[in-house]
């Protein structure tokens, strides 16, 4: 993995294991911008509070221009940018699933969590909800608990994450293609944790209704309801989503990446990119 910085839970041998809360300036100051500048692909979840100026970020290749007082919620496994020309500052929240397994219960599946869930939702939490939410405040709690010397508190840490994620989670507003409930809503997470595990191995949207237990016309009705897209489609994009990920911030060959992909052979994975995008792998980042 290419992390963008050597944060403290990346070692197991303190009591905050599996979180970091900083603010963008004193990373800065860490003198790594040949780090911050590159994609990186880290498996923890970040988010950034924009307590000073406007920034722009990017997230699986799209940018995401940021004010004052917006967040932006990074899930793992997502490829992610800064850019260093924006003058800004934020406090970074950056932790593990495992750390708020091991310090309480855990409310929601992050990767569920609509926070985090970008098949579903954007990533930009924009400063109407920090005011109606008060989330300003605690991510400035959470910090200031974080850097305390002597007795800063594990259970404190936690207990201000959890209190920050339901709050933030409460004020999202829903989008237009994400207006499923009920069901529908956890049968469509069901479907996406499947094609999570499984596109390596088949793209065929066959596999997901059996394994789902339904027919692919339900299937496709379930996936239409949801995004506006047909299974086979859907499962397409996040494999090309998948290959983009990993040229952009791993040295490896297209043949490397076919047998990685559960493509036969590296001509294979190209044609598929090709016909899903008109472009060569070796294209989407040259």
């Amino acid at each position: 993995m290419k992390g963008v910085v050597d944060l403290a839970f990346l070692r197991t041998g303190h009591a905050n294991a599996g979180l970091e809360v900083t603010t963008w300036q004193a990373l800065r100051a860490k003198k790594i911008d040949e780090l911050l500048r590159k994609p990186s692909r880290p498996e923890f979840y970040t988010i950034l509070h924009i307590t000073e100026g406007r920034a722009l970020h990017e997230i699986d290749f799209q940018p995401h221009a940021l004010r004052h007082h917006d967040s932006i919620f990074i899930c793992k496994g997502q490829v992610h940018r800064f850019d260093l020309r924006s003058r800004f500052d934020a406090i970074m929240v950056i932790f593990t699933e495992d750390f708020l397994l091991r310090h309480g219960q855990r409310v929601l599946t992050l990767a569920d969590n609509r926070l985090f869930n970008y098949h579903l939702h954007p990533p930009v939490l924009d400063r109407s909800v920090a005011r109606s939410e008060g989330l300003t405040p605690l991510f400035e709690a959470l910090h200031d608990e974080y850097v305390r010397t002597g007795d800063r508190s594990p259970a404190v840490l936690h207990s201000w994450l959890e209190l920050l994620l339901l709050k933030a989670e409460r004020g999202k507003p829903e989008t237009p293609v994400a207006r499923i409930t009920g069901r529908d809503y956890a049968e469509f997470l069901r479907f996406t944790n499947l094609v999570e595990t499984d596109h390596v191995r088949t793209r065929r949207a066959e596999h997901y209704a059996e394994r789902m237990g339904c027919s692919l016309k339900t299937l496709n009705a379930l996936c239409r309801r949801a995004t506006g897209r047909t299974a086979k489609t859907f499962i397409d994009e996040r494999t090309v989503l998948e290959i983009r990920r990993h040229m952009s911030v791993r040295d490896k060959s297209v043949k490397e990446l076919a047998f990685e992909m559960g493509f036969e052979d590296a001509s294979n994975l190209v044609k598929y990119v090709k016909r899903l995008t008109g472009r060569t792998p070796g294209e989407l980042h040259p």
